[in-house]
């Protein structure tokens, strides 16, 4: 395998690794970003010429690699910005989410295979303790991982707030009328989930908001039940609504057969509020036994 010339590609020889890059491997990798048709020469030929160039740098593969993934970071951060800026153009709250959870399932998808091209770079940290401590523990390669973190500090992160408002009033008119939101809240549900390895940050935003949303319907619903129904008619609420929730629990709560704990936790509130706190149990025992 040749050595690239450098000279024939309009740089100069001894052109710096960030000048090779944006000149080189920065306008296909824009592309796939961008989710525009990259043809399979062009795709071919950038897997080509990032492991040419890595090959025969006399420097140090690390250090390039090192080089090299910062060129990347730079580059996924400048387009992902501009993807969070058409989101938040979006002044109705259900286009909003739309556009969300659109972006967000093309730019997923990519973010499985766009790294591909550039695995002499991912084995080029992998040499490096910091990126093969992180790998082990989640089994995910630097630039795959990086494209996640990038998604969540650039994009999830500073409309948090604003989406998981949106899914908890779809919860509340799901649960009310009957409305179905199904992929926006999933949408919503997995980039939680997916931006990164530490399933806190799921708990603590996702999790913790469908939950709050559920104990605030259920405690509402549950007074209003207990005081305008008998005990039985109650009782058989209670029924359905277990069912129901569960159902929507495995469409909405739990981001895969993995991770089961939040409809674990659902599930326990759930008794709480509807079961425990209501004291129904002692009702119904008073109406069969006729004791109290």
């Amino acid at each position: 395998m040749n050595k690239i010339d450098l000279t024939k590609r309009g740089l100069p020889a001894d052109a710096p690794p960030a000048e090779v890059y944006k000149k080189l491997f920065q306008p296909q990798f824009t592309k796939i970003l961008k989710q525009h048709s990259v043809p399979h020469k062009e795709w071919q030929e950038l897997f080509y010429d990032v492991y040419n160039y890595m090959l025969w740098y006399e420097d140090g593969v690390q250090n390039l690699s090192v080089i090299m993934f910062e060129q990347l970071n730079r580059n996924t951060v400048e387009t992902v910005t501009a993807a969070r800026e058409a989101i938040v153009l979006e002044q109705d709250d259900e286009l909003f989410l739309r556009k969300y959870v659109a972006t967000w399932t093309e730019y997923f998808i990519i973010s499985q295979h766009a790294h591909l091209p550039f695995l002499s770079v991912d084995n080029g940290l992998l040499e490096i303790k910091e990126y093969a401590d992180a790998a082990k523990a989640d089994d995910i390669h630097p630039i795959r991982r990086m494209l996640m973190t990038v998604w969540n500090e650039v994009v999830l992160t500073p409309i948090a707030s604003r989406l998981l408002q949106i899914t908890a009033k779809m919860l509340v008119l799901e649960r009310d009328q009957g409305l179905t939101f199904g992929n926006l809240i999933t949408g919503v549900r997995d980039s939680f989930y997916h931006v990164t390895p530490q399933r806190d940050f799921f708990v603590q935003h996702y999790e913790s908001v469908y939950i709050s949303t559920l104990e605030q319907y259920y405690t509402k619903a549950t007074a209003d039940q207990f005081a305008n129904g008998s005990v039985i008619d109650y009782a058989r609420w209670a029924e359905i609504t277990f069912r129901d929730e569960q159902i929507r629990a495995k469409k909405y709560l739990v981001p895969s057969v993995k991770f089961t704990d939040p409809m674990k936790r659902m599930n326990e509130r759930l008794v709480e509020i509807v079961l425990k706190e209501t004291r129904i149990l002692d009702a119904l025992t008073c109406t069969a036994f006729q004791v109290c």
